[in-house]
């Protein structure tokens, strides 16, 4: 993947978990902050709590009418979840696994 590439799912990662104090927008901020912690130091305990927050507010976010834009906060938080589930498979996330 091109550093422009990375550059741009950052911000567009960060854009969407700011965009508001919604649910949809918390998931992403936890599913961030899980995969951060588990990447840094390894802390799975907090890391994992910080995974429960995340599903707990898709769950919380999905009882209503999703619009577009939280379906799309809905699909980025699952794949940063789907990424921190195969860096825990491995017991650490690979570099290139990484955003």
């Amino acid at each position: 993947m091109l550093d422009s590439d990375r550059d741009e799912i950052r911000r567009l990662l960060l854009q969407m978990a700011f965009r508001d104090d919604s649910s949809s927008s918390k998931a992403i901020m936890d599913s961030i902050l899980a995969l951060a912690s588990l990447h840094r130091n390894g802390d799975q305990s907090h890391a994992t709590t910080l995974k429960g927050s995340a599903i707990r507010a898709l769950i919380a976010s999905s009882g209503r009418y999703v619009c577009c834009a939280s379906a799309m906060q809905h699909i980025a938080s699952a794949i940063l979840l789907s990424i921190y589930e195969v860096g825990t498979s491995f017991k650490y996330i690979k570099p290139e696994l990484t955003f």
